[in-house]
């Protein structure tokens, strides 16, 4: 969910990393049993393992290599929930795309009239990664 809203893997993995193994009540342990000179060094190192393991996993895992949702029916699909109300897509292809409220809807369009210069470069431009289109 994470990437699917916009997250790097980088981002992803420091969050989880962090999430799972600095935590306040452990350090306050370390501190108190083992000495704030351990929890120090401890939590340094950690941090350090968290970015050195995140940017060798961005650099290892592409997001083609993430597993995508499987479009039901082809053509252009726009996740509402997803989107932010950016307006990068209605910028970029205002045949296309416009503003209900604050998020961004498709127009009424004919397939055979889609620009699909325009459309990929506002895929791209979707910070959320909202925009989905299938030929098949």
């Amino acid at each position: 969910m994470l990437h699917k809203k916009g997250a790097s893997i980088r981002n992803i993995i420091i969050i989880l990393s962090s999430w799972a193994v600095i935590k306040v009540p452990m350090l306050l342990n370390e501190a108190k049993f083992l000495g704030p000179k351990f929890m120090a060094v401890r939590w340094v190192l950690t941090v350090l393992a968290i970015i050195i393991f995140s940017w060798i996993s961005a650099k290892i895992i592409r997001d083609e290599d993430l597993p995508g949702e499987i479009l039901a029916k082809p053509g252009l699909h726009m996740n509402q929930d997803a989107c932010m109300g950016c307006t990068l897509c209605t910028k970029g292809y205002p045949a296309l795309f416009e503003m209900i409220g604050k998020k961004a809807a498709i127009k009424a369009y004919d397939k055979e009239s889609l620009d699909f210069d325009k459309l990929q470069s506002a895929i791209k431009a979707c910070p959320v990664h909202a925009i989905e289109y299938s030929k098949e």
